[in-house]
């Protein structure tokens, strides 16, 4: 009666491209690191602009937070294409290791704390912000994209609090040989 008709829902399912049912990952949605990266790399020089601190550095101590950044945003990048749980806590890892680094790197650089955190959180967004148009681009629905993006968040919340400790390490190593001295 009144012309509807009913489908099963494995029907329709069926009908899916198969990709679309398993959890999205960049590899799955045909972006490679090596594109993250190239358009991460593009849009940094402008995420940093107005950082005073980064600007009073010479281009030795540009380095080797460069490498950090390029370590963290790799690392979550192999974090979400990552199929086991071992394997993400692999990179998780990795990226936690990173961020203690820069942050380190930052103190020695005399950034105070808080500068070294709207640093980190201008590079989030970018992150982030990549992805949400990954996540546009190849046509995710709600579902999916929340999933990729929550996955991030959570990930880079933890590389915050790594970093923050790396900071004040070596902000209370430096404090420590200068009461030495």
């Amino acid at each position: 009666p009144g012309g509807h008709r009913r489908f099963a829902r494995s029907t329709i399912l069926g009908l899916l491209p198969t990709s679309r049912r398993e959890r999205p990952t960049l590899e799955r949605l045909g972006e490679t690191a090596e594109h993250m990266t190239s358009v991460y790399r593009r849009r940094l020089a402008q995420a940093c602009n107005g950082l005073g601190w980064v600007g009073r550095l010479t281009e030795e101590e540009l380095t080797p937070l460069r490498e950090q950044g390029r370590r963290i945003a790799g690392s979550l990048l192999v974090l979400i294409d990552a199929p086991l749980d071992h394997d993400r806590q692999s990179a998780l890892g990795e990226a936690r290791s990173a961020a203690t680094e820069y942050g380190r790197i930052a103190a020695r650089g005399s950034a105070e704390i808080r500068e070294t955190v709207e640093a980190f959180l201008r590079m989030r967004m970018l992150f982030l912000g990549e992805l949400a148009q990954v996540s546009r681009r190849r046509g995710l629905d709600t579902a999916e994209a929340t999933h990729l993006l929550v996955t991030a968040t959570q990930a880079i919340d933890r590389l915050l609090v790594a970093l923050m400790h790396g900071h004040e390490t070596e902000t209370a190593k430096i404090a420590a040989t200068r009461g030495t001295a």
